[in-house]
């Protein structure tokens, strides 16, 4: 049994490590994979109807010229505070996630706030909207 608990730590921390960093120019190329995509919100905007709201984020360049959009709904709503859009317009982070094609062009969706670093200068910090 210690070694099954082992072999699974193991592979989880390998998993952790493996995730691939590519370029937010380069991310059409990589659908289906779990990636980390360092590079700088743009625009946003907001979207809800009386069943969910849809909160879409542009990265690496402003709509409709942006190499890939994230996506927020639901759940991980919750975990955000504050005015999202406002918050992370203008801002250097780091999103990591699968990469999802829609409509032909790439889009990572958020299920956890942990997904979305703010990047300032050499330290990471989760970033939350205040």
């Amino acid at each position: 049994m210690k070694k099954l608990i082992v072999l699974i730590f193991c592979c989880a921390t390998f998993t952790a490590f493996a995730q691939k960093e590519v370029k937010v120019d380069d991310a059409k190329n990589h659908a289906g994979e779990q990636v980390k995509i360092c590079t700088k919100i743009y625009s946003g905007k907001s979207i809800a109807n009386s069943r969910d709201t849809l909160i879409f984020l542009d990265a690496g360049a402003a709509y409709p010229a942006s190499p890939l959009r994230v996506v927020i709904k639901g759940s991980p709503l919750k975990e955000f505070k504050g005015d999202i859009l406002k918050y992370y317009k203008d801002k250097a982070v780091c999103i990591s996630g699968t990469i999802e094609m829609y409509k032909g062009k790439p889009e990572i969706q958020i299920t956890d706030k942990s997904q979305i670093i703010e990047q300032m200068g050499d330290i990471e910090t989760s970033a939350e909207p205040k």
